[in-house]
């Protein structure tokens, strides 16, 4: 039996499901008969829950079968000192954590920032295993992309520094979208390790939770076409287009469509006051919802949108956003105004990528779901499904299973 250590700052327990990758993966791999350990923050990004007594170096819980190991790390909120100091708490206190736990044949250690991964390089090499290395966000390759870090900033220079090191190290890495190899190269390091191990979804579980009816009648009550958006309402989401959108839509007099946006955040009350002022009633925010309801709200929807802001250089290298994978599993077809490289909206027929500068490109995408036929419009629903099928979380084991025994 290998035993395998999860070395994730942000990794999540499914009661706040919403970062369960490596929860699926550890209960899918112990039902295989491999000994896991998940070993993660004691707090939940972007919440004030802490899972700590304040004293122990960390607490030990096993949910739903599987071992997750809080290391005890401070309260933050934002990205200021606070979460520099948890992010230094969880690098020390991850090393001190993992002595009391014995041996380990595999240490898979998953991004998004490097200090995680050269915390469990230092771990692997102590007790003598095998190294794989995850990254599902580029540090600091996003931070310039986004131009809120200048390529040549020291700590840019650092981080870049520290991430080659940390891939020369590793026996294996795996990247989240489709082109790491691409990105590999790019860097000037050999591919020949590199594996590609998307986000995905667990069908199983998606279907089942389709029976948690969500009872709201504004949403469930309009007749009319529904496109819907879900996540976070931030810069990044670039949730500003959808609303361009649908002030395009509004003028061209179409009131059969209406955009449902389903989250919050730091951008939600300058976008609903924009819609306030504007008069868009073809628009509503919903708020934040309970994850539970997602596979709900999404089969009753017609359409779902996928926005990003626009950042070519990063997105060339394709995408992993964790809700494209709900979207393909409703069967429902998706747009996209994120331009990047390996669409897979593209490569399996399951939406369009529009513009992404351009929100008369996004409305006219949106009045081609609606104004399509029957037989194309089913047809982008069964890709979808086709997609979800692929990204299902027993298919992403079997791959992860080959790269841990290889």
């Amino acid at each position: 039996m290998k035993r395998i250590w999860i070395i994730n700052h942000y990794a999540e327990p499914p009661s706040r499901g919403k970062y369960l990758r490596h929860f699926y993966f550890a209960k899918k791999l112990i039902s295989r008969g491999y000994d896991v350990k998940i070993f993660t923050a004691s707090t939940i990004h972007n919440t004030e829950v802490n899972n700590t007594d304040g004293i122990s170096p960390y607490i030990q819980k096993n949910i739903e079968g599987v071992d997750f190991i809080f290391v005890r790390t401070s309260d933050y909120f934002g990205n200021g000192k606070a979460r520099v100091k948890n992010i230094l708490d969880y690098y020390f206190g991850v090393q001190k954590a993992v002595k009391d736990f014995g041996e380990v044949d595999v240490v898979y250690s998953s991004g998004p920032h490097p200090l995680s991964w050269l915390a469990a390089k230092k771990i692997a090499k102590r007790k003598n295993s095998k190294l794989i290395i995850e990254t599902r966000d580029l540090w600091p390759e996003t931070f310039v992309a986004m131009g809120t870090m200048k390529k040549y900033n020291p700590i840019a220079i650092f981080l870049y520094a520290l991430e080659k090191n940390i891939y020369k190290a590793a026996d294996r890495l795996i990247f989240t979208f489709p082109g790491g190899s691409e990105y590999i190269e790019k860097i000037g390091l050999d591919s020949s390790k590199v594996a590609y191990v998307n986000n995905g979804i667990d069908l199983n579980e998606f279907n089942e939770k389709k029976k948690n009816i969500y009872e709201i009648e504004e949403y469930n009550n309009f007749r009319g076409f529904k496109a819907v958006f879900t996540g976070a309402i931030g810069r990044a989401n670039n949730i500003e287009s959808i609303v361009k959108a649908a002030e395009i839509l509004k003028s061209r007099d179409n009131p059969n469509i209406k955009i449902f946006i389903f989250g919050y955040g730091t951008e939600e009350e300058k976008l609903k006051k924009y819609v306030k002022d504007n008069d868009l009633d073809n628009i509503k925010f919903m708020g934040r919802v309970d994850k539970k309801y997602i596979p709900d709200i999404l089969s009753k929807s017609d359409l779902n949108i996928l926005t990003l802001g626009h950042m070519p250089e990063l997105f060339k290298y394709g995408l992993s956003p964790n809700k494209l994978f709900e979207y393909f599993a409703s069967g429902k077809p998706t747009i996209s105004n994120v331009e990047c490289g390996y669409d897979l909206l593209e490569k399996y027929g399951s939406g369009i990528t529009v513009e992404s500068e351009d929100p008369e490109k996004f409305a006219d995408g949106i009045l081609k779901f609606y104004n399509m036929s029957v037989d194309e419009y089913d047809k982008y629903c069964k890709n979808a499904l086709k997609a979800a099928a692929d990204f299902d979380f027993e298919i992403l084991t079997d791959r992860l299973i080959e790269i841990i025994e290889n």
